[in-house]
């Protein structure tokens, strides 16, 4: 679990990971979310992960956070 420094500290991981297998239970195993990291930060409107309509911009992410995603692979 890859954790940015901000997040780890304010605890926001655990309440997070009981959120996500409280919902887990309501999907196959297949569709469950397996691994995920939390950034310190949120993505504003006007930021640039995001398009007008609040979609996430998937490839700048992917570049953007790649260190991250790796790191979930990893471990």
């Amino acid at each position: 679990m890859y954790l940015e420094p901000k997040v780890a500290r304010f605890g926001v991981h655990g309440v997070t990971v009981r959120q996500r297998k409280r919902c887990a239970a309501k999907f196959a195993r297949v569709e469950q979310i397996k691994k995920f990291f939390l950034l310190d930060t949120q993505l504003p409107a006007e930021d640039e992960e995001l398009t007008p309509t609040m979609k996430l911009k998937r490839k700048l992410v992917q570049t953007k956070y790649a260190q991250q995603i790796e790191a979930m692979y990893r471990g």
